[in-house]
């Protein structure tokens, strides 16, 4: 889940920056940074985030939220459908729970029959993650195995070799959605393009 990962310095850090609900274009500023620091994706889903979708700053611990605590480290962009299905998760019924901005969070996490899922069977931290964020709720699962199986489509469609599939992949970004279950599913390596 590499859209998670914090930046060690952002602009809304030096700016020191706060989220509220009085000054809107700022709060849109903010959005601009965090979708930029995340290449354009949900930090949730791995979704590529278009300029026509919707996109919210989501506010990860929700207790938090317009409070003097609520910060960059709570703060992420993510894909308003996506983030309108965490609506009945409270984050009281998922603790404890690993960050989401853990340094090495794909240690933690793997993508294995077509959900995301702990390394460790009794990572009870990481699973509570994976629950809360839902990474595996039924549309976003449905729609990520639509969406690798029309890459694998895509790819023989094309006839393409893997470093010319990776290539083509590589070249739109919105071919690079729900990254981390096509490189687990493909067995490729990708680079999100700066």
């Amino acid at each position: 889940m590499r859209f998670l990962k914090k930046k060690t310095i952002s602009e809304i850090l030096t700016k020191n920056w706060k989220y509220s609900s009085t000054n809107p274009p700022r709060n849109k500023k903010i959005k601009e940074i965090l979708l930029t620091e995340q290449s354009g994706f949900c930090a949730y889903s791995e979704v590529y985030i278009r300029p026509i979708d919707s996109c919210d700053v989501e506010h990860f611990d929700e207790r938090l939220k317009n409070t003097s605590e609520d910060n960059y480290y709570n703060w992420y962009a993510v894909s308003h459908f996506f983030n309108s299905k965490k609506t009945n998760r409270k984050i009281k019924n998922f603790i404890p729970m690993l960050s989401p901005s853990f340094e090495n969070i794909s240690q933690k996490i793997k993508y294995e029959d077509s959900l995301f899922q702990p390394k460790e069977e009794n990572d009870s931290e990481t699973k509570n993650l994976i629950g809360f964020i839902g990474m595996n709720v039924p549309e976003l699962v449905e729609y990520r195995n639509k969406f690798i199986a029309q890459k694998v489509r895509d790819r023989d469609d094309l006839n393409l070799s893997q470093d010319e599939f990776i290539f083509w992949l590589e070249s739109n970004p919105e071919n690079l959605s729900f990254i981390s279950a096509l490189e687990s599913e493909l067995g490729l390596s990708l680079r999100i393009p700066d």
